[in-house]
């Protein structure tokens, strides 16, 4: 049976406007923060734009002339390094201009670390004969590692440059 008393009780003007009072409070917290939150997050995973990364620059050398690698023109056998504190394992990808991987390489010594190295872990050249003349791109994906045992791996486009080869 249906308690009458009790279902009064419930529908009463002063249950209704508690009733009101707190959905009103729900939905605004529900709008201010967890909207907000939310939209964050999607974004921050499926966010292709790139971002400016936490170092200098990424240097090509070239003999013994070093040099920002962004916008540069390279030819001949270059180091490409770039420094950067507080970072474990590092890992380069070279694409060219539609998007095709090429090149990749790893380093885990820091705070200077090189896409590619020698046998005994010293930077390594690498030879640009051996790719066609055009424009290319260098990501760089590396663990930050923060206070504690707190890491996380973000990876960054660091350079756009050429490739012309002397023929």
């Amino acid at each position: 049976m249906v308690d009458v008393a009790r279902l009064r009780a419930l529908l009463s003007e002063r249950t209704r406007l508690q009733w009101v009072a707190t959905s009103v409070i729900a939905s605004l917290v529900t709008l201010v923060v967890a909207v907000p939150l939310t939209i964050r997050a999607f974004d921050a995973r499926n966010d292709d734009r790139p971002r400016t990364a936490p170092t200098d620059g990424i240097v090509a050398t070239l003999g013994a002339t070093a040099g920002d690698l962004e916008g540069s023109t390279l030819s001949g056998a270059p180091v490409i390094t770039f420094e950067l504190e507080n970072t474990g394992a590092t890992a380069f990808r070279l694409v060219d201009t539609i998007g095709n991987e090429l090149l990749t390489g790893t380093d885990t010594f820091g705070p200077e670390f090189a896409m590619f190295n020698t046998p005994e872990g010293f930077p390594a050249a690498f030879d640009t004969t051996e790719l066609p003349d055009g424009g290319y791109t260098i990501y760089v994906t590396f663990t930050l590692v923060d206070r504690g045992d707190q890491s996380r791996s973000e990876t960054y486009r660091m350079a756009t440059f050429a490739i012309r080869n002397e023929s």
